[in-house]
């Protein structure tokens, strides 16, 4: 596989360009998701429409790298001999101007697939964000910025049987009304070829999953006692969030996070 570490800049532009072009909305008000009531997936799992991702995380704020190591990220993937995760994401993987960002480590050391998805405004040399690294080709990114909301991602082949091509991003939200931002913006995606894998606020995660599922979507949180943050998960209604399972590799916590296609 072709080394892509040096088009980390450009992926970074890419999703900085994508970020300032959103969906119009010509009336300007926020659209409210009409109720629906989604069938329930089965209990029984089939694994052949299983796929993961992988989301390093401390559920806290702050540079996810802070005293943990680059090459031990690297490591894991390579040597993941489990259900290989189609995309693996490094919540708070920030980018500051002038020094290397971890996803171009990676990148070199495995000859993966980079992207950086904005997760927050940018200060005078750091852009919050989460790195994301997958295995398979991008076909397409996908990202706006906008009164505060951001929402990131990327289009690859799900190699899953009955998935087509889908869009897997990313998010960070700290308000109700940045939820409803990404509804308004994204709502044909979200509803057919779009999962958010992303963090909430804590004290807000009641709202925003109340939000997201009362329309024709699917929304499930996971968190831990004294954390800023939970794990959201949010899909269309023929897609089910399956579970999450923690886990650490060395000293860089992560979870596994379950996603089937049930129909």
């Amino acid at each position: 596989m072709r080394k892509t570490c040096k088009y980390i800049s450009g992926l970074v532009a890419i999703l900085m360009m994508a970020a300032c072009n959103p969906d119009n909305n010509p009336s300007g008000n926020t659209p409210q998701p009409p109720v629906h009531t989604l069938p329930e997936p089965p209990e029984t799992v089939v694994d052949a429409r299983v796929f993961i991702v992988d989301l390093f995380t401390t559920l806290q704020d702050g540079y996810y790298f802070t005293g943990r190591d680059v090459s031990i990220a690297a490591e894991y993937i390579r040597e993941q001999q489990q259900k290989l995760s189609i995309v693996y994401m490094f919540d708070r993987a920030d980018f500051t101007v002038g020094k290397s960002h971890p996803m171009t480590d990676i990148s070199y050391a495995l000859g993966v697939n980079p992207l950086f998805a904005q997760c927050g405004p940018t200060t005078e040399t750091t852009t919050p964000g989460t790195g994301i690294v997958t295995r398979y080709p991008i076909s397409d990114y996908d990202g706006f910025a906008l009164e505060g909301a951001f929402l990131s991602g990327c289009r690859i082949s799900v190699p899953i049987t009955g998935t087509p091509a889908l869009y897997v991003s990313t998010s960070k939200i700290n308000s109700l009304s940045q939820a409803e931002t990404i509804y308004e913006n994204r709502k044909q995606r979200l509803v057919s070829d779009t999962v958010i894998i992303g963090t909430v606020a804590t004290e807000i995660r009641d709202q925003v999953l109340d939000f997201f599922t009362s329309g024709s979507l699917r929304a499930t949180a996971m968190g831990s006692d004294g954390t800023e943050y939970d794990i959201i998960v949010v899909t269309p209604a023929e897609y089910v969030c399956r579970g999450f399972e923690a886990g650490k590799k060395v000293n860089l916590p992560y979870y596994r996070v379950s996603i089937e296609k049930w129909m």
